[in-house]
């Protein structure tokens, strides 16, 4: 899937609904932070995935997706080590969404 976006030829209503579905972490529903793609690659937000793992049953080493419900594999280095979602970072940027 390639998209290409331009805020300046959507309305408002299109970004908003863009930002919804595309933009917006399953776990803290806000737009992602340092957002972090999972082997079944649905992504989430890095603190997030860090939360996930503190509060895993299974002394750190699995957590499940929360959204497809997938058993995970913490890399060995941690959470940090999973890769980084630039395709997501640069609809962000695209979209003029500045997240701290």
């Amino acid at each position: 899937l390639f998209l290409v976006i331009s805020s300046t030829t959507m309305d408002p209503e299109q970004i908003v609904r863009l930002r919804e579905r595309l933009l917006q972490c399953a776990v803290c529903m806000d737009e992602y932070k340092d957002p972090r793609i999972l082997p079944c690659h649905h992504t989430l937000c890095f603190e997030c995935i860090e939360s996930i793992v503190q509060s895993s049953s299974s002394t750190g080493r699995f957590f499940k997706c929360p959204q497809c419900r997938a058993d995970t594999a913490v890399p060995i280095g941690g959470a940090k080590e999973l890769p980084i979602n630039f395709y997501i970072i640069s609809l962000q940027d695209e979209l003029g969404i500045k997240v701290s």
